[in-house]
Parts: C-alpha cells; structure tokens; sequence
C-alpha cells in the first residue's frame, strides 16, 4: 500500500505546477497592464492646463536684451593704421576731445588733407592777383580805386580761408594735444606760441616794441612751431 502510494503521489504533484505557473503569469500581467495604465494615468490630467503651467513658467523669465555690436572703435583711441579718409574723419569725429590720444599715423595725413583743402582758397587768391597785375601793371600800381568786379576771386579765396580757419581751429588744438598725450609730452607745452604771439601783437600796436625784437619774436615763434612738429613726430609711448 505504501508503495502504491508513493507511485501515486507524483501523479498528484504534476498537474498542478501548470496552474501555479499560469498564476505566475497571470499576477506578471497584472503588473504588466499596471505599468502601462500608469502613464495614462499621469496624462490624464488637462493638458490645455499643462502646457498653460510650462507657458507661465517660461514667460516669467525676462526677454534676453540684444546686446549692439561694436563696429566703431572709441573716439578717443588712437588710430595706428589710418588714411587720409579715417585721418579726417577722426579729426571730425573728436573736434573737442581734448583727451586720449592721436598717432602720428592720423596727425600727419590730416595736416595732408589739410593742406590739400586749403590749396583751392589759395588757387583762387593767385588767380585773383595775377589778374589785377595785368590790368593794373603790377602789385605795386593798385590804388584804391580797385573795382569789386576785379577782387572777387581775391574775396573769395580770402573768405573761403577764413571760414575753413575758424572750422578747424578748436579740432586743431585738439589733435596737437592728443598728439602730444601719445608722444609723452606735456601740452601746457601749446601755449608758448600763442603766448609769443600776443605779446608781438599787443606790443606792436602800441609801438613799444623795437623792429629788431618784433623780428626776434616772429622767429622764436617759428622755432617754437617747428618743435611742436618735431614731438608731434615722435613715437608713441
């Protein structure tokens, strides 16, 4: 009997492995199916509300400001490499910057264009003169019985220097005084030759002062010009 019941109670085991492996089964796709409706289960909330949170969320953060971009360089730096073109347009550009710097590169080809413009009021004074010495006989004849009609290139020429003179005069100062910043000079230096200046004119006109120190005065003056042309030469320091 008992090995019968021994032989019958594997008979017994076997059938029911396959119920609990189908119970196995069964319970994975429950987790299975639990893991798919959890997405769904997240998103069914309102998405109109979802999208409304992130829109608020990121049109809360404040608008980047486009930042310009520099094309131009500081006025007051100098300018190393420079024609005549850029010489005057800095000229202009810094016409009362007393301050910074200028390289030789831009003072020199400004005092070219300077030079340049101020040939054409200079044209019109020759021409001018040489027409009243041919019809007067020369320079020296001219009285003042002189028509208008006869000097309006003299007027004209005289007039066009004139009003250049007064353009470019404060722009001038302030181009020798960066010049002389970049150079390493001092330009309290500037104010010799006007000084000069002032003094041969005031004393001239009272008649205090002598032919041969007004002459005196007139080349120191020269010679103080001349050094301001030789430290506007100099390198930059």
């Amino acid at each position: 009997m008992q090995a019968a019941h021994q032989q019958q109670q594997p008979s017994n085991q076997h059938p029911e492995q396959p119920q609990i492996q189908y119970q196995d089964y069964q319970y994975q796709g429950q987790q299975y199916q639990s893991q798919q409706e959890q997405p769904q289960d997240q998103y069914q909330g309102n998405p109109q509300n979802q999208y409304q949170g992130q829109y608020d969320q990121y049109s809360s953060r404040p608008t980047p400001q486009p930042v310009p971009r520099q094309t131009n360089r500081p006025i007051a730096a100098p300018t190393y490499s420079v024609g005549m073109k850029g010489a005057m347009n800095q000229f202009f550009h810094n016409y009362a910057n007393f301050r910074g710097r200028a390289s030789r590169t831009e003072f020199w080809y400004w005092q070219l264009d300077n030079f340049l413009i101020m040939v054409v009021p200079l044209i019109f004074i020759i021409i001018g003169l040489n027409h009243l010495s041919n019809i007067y006989g020369g320079l020296s004849n001219m009285g003042y019985d002189i028509s208008m009609g006869d000097m309006w290139p003299v007027l004209l020429g005289l007039g066009l220097l004139l009003l250049w003179a007064l353009a470019t005069v404060v722009p001038m100062i302030a181009l020798f005084i960066r010049r002389f910043h970049d150079a390493g000079a001092n330009p309290k230096l500037l104010w010799i030759a006007p000084a000069i200046y002032l003094i041969d004119g005031l004393l001239g006109q009272i008649h205090l002062l002598p032919d041969l120190l007004d002459s005196l005065l007139f080349i120191g003056m020269l010679l103080v010009v001349a050094a301001y042309l030789i430290i506007a030469s100099r390198p930059s320091v």
